[in-house]
């Protein structure tokens, strides 16, 4: 009796102790918010990057400038590009101009399924090639060509892009 009483007492331990394991492990593997992701995942602003030459001492300089262009890479596998527009009478106007859901290919190429890109419909049900690097938790350095070669700009070369992360504001 003390015998089975014993090895009663070691399963049910050894049960706990696998379940608290899983629970841990469960609760490390939760995603991370949006906001406080250092990885892919993110809300990225586009940066242009502009080049200008001192006409006293002929030196160029380079400057990164941000566009009021956003991508919001999420968690689940999606993704959506937006444009933020200024009309004439000043008001600003965000507009989503392509969607669609990605996958990770190896270290870094992510193949985007583009499901309505607004801008050109015929990149419509198509992919989109992006080889990146993260060369720090918030910047986003691609290049990125086009599954379709239909005389569309980017779908013949690549083209790089710099996106730097959106920060959380804090006084």
């Amino acid at each position: 009796m003390k015998t089975t009483l014993s090895l009663f007492a070691a399963a049910f331990g050894a049960m706990a102790f696998l379940a608290s394991c899983a629970n841990d492990s469960a609760s490390a593997e939760k995603p991370v918010h949006l906001v406080e992701s250092s990885g892919l995942v993110g809300i990225w602003q586009q940066m242009l990057t502009n080049e200008v030459v001192d006409e006293e001492t002929g030196l160029t300089f380079t400057a990164q400038v941000a566009r009021p262009r956003y991508k919001v890479i999420m968690a689940d596998g999606t993704y959506y590009i937006m444009d933020a527009v200024t009309d004439a009478a000043g008001v600003v106007h965000s507009n989503i101009v392509h969607y669609g859901t990605y996958d990770i290919v190896g270290d870094t190429l992510q193949v985007e399924h583009i499901e309505c890109c607004s801008f050109e419909p015929r990149l419509n049900g198509h992919d989109s090639y992006v080889r990146y690097t993260l060369p720090d938790v918030n910047t986003f350095s691609l290049y990125f060509k086009f599954g379709i070669e239909d005389e569309i700009p980017g779908s013949t070369e690549w083209t790089p892009e710099i996106w730097k992360r959106v920060q959380l504001f804090e006084k």
